[in-house]
This record gives structure tokens, sequence and C-alpha cells, in this order.
């Protein structure tokens, strides 16, 4: 609806919808947190856990506004993300491994505000942008401990 809108007067636009991006200096979300309080030994807090998210590595992105800018115009949005879910509980046990961390999951009840389940379908950025499809959508989750502890990721 936007672009049609956009467009319709004009102007040629691309707009691109992002799932949870991730990456080093990222703060104040679920990845970074739970990477911080494993890292201090501190419970990661979980509301229920079940939530299916979709992330995405910072670089895809980075990738998905370039060629969004200098492609052509799309007359809908264009989902940004891995296309593959992974569940609050498992990206909390992931961190935990990468970490070596004894920190414990502290499971709560779920709130209403949580998302269960998003999981974006990126068929259309795929073939309009080329993307990459990660077999592993976390496969970014290394750098962003490393840069968490202090060492240095270029």
């Amino acid at each position: 609806m936007y672009c049609r809108v956009f467009g319709q007067n004009g102007l040629q636009v691309v707009v691109l919808r992002l799932a949870n991006v991730y990456g080093p200096r990222d703060t104040d979300r679920v990845i970074p947190l739970f990477v911080e309080r494993a890292l201090r030994g501190l419970p990661l807090l979980l509301y229920d856990g079940t939530q299916i998210l979709d992330f995405v590595w910072i670089g895809i992105v980075v990738d998905a506004l370039v060629k969004a800018g200098f492609g052509e115009f799309s007359p809908e949005p264009l989902n940004i993300g891995a296309g593959k879910g992974i569940t609050i509980a498992g990206l909390a046990k992931r961190i935990l491994d990468l970490t070596h961390s004894r920190s414990l999951l502290k499971i709560e009840e779920r709130r209403n505000v949580e998302v269960t389940r998003f999981v974006a379908d990126t068929t259309r950025a795929q073939a309009r942008l080329g993307l990459p499809t990660p077999e592993d959508p976390l496969f970014g989750l290394e750098e962003v401990v490393k840069w968490a502890s202090g060492i240095a990721v270029f």
C-alpha cells in the first residue's frame, strides 16, 4: 500500500520490513541483553520462551538496504529476515553455550505484549535483491559475544 501511494505521486520507493536485526554494538534488545547477562553470570529472563522469532544478521540488512537503494522500484514491501524461526528458549541456550555461562534460565509467564510467532516470508526480497539465505540465522552470534566480551571485532 505505501509503495503504491508514493508511486502514484511519482516517487519510486522500496519499503523494507526488517525482522529482528542483530550484530555487534546493538543494545537493549533480546540478543544483547541475553549476552550481557550470560557474560555477567546473571539469570536470563524468558517470558515463556516458546515464542518463535526470525533473526537477521546486520550485514544482510546492510546488503539489502544498498541493493534496494540502487535497485528497481518495488510495488510491495520486501521482508528482510532469515525466513526461519528460532524459539527464545533455543536462542537463550545457544547464548549460554557460546559464552560458557552457568547462568540460569528464569522462565516467567508470557506477557500479553509478547509476539508468539513471527517468521518473515523473504521470497520477494530474495528474488528482487538476491539476498543470501543463511542455513543458520544465528551464524553471527559468536561475533556479538566477542564484541560484548571486549574482544575487537572488525
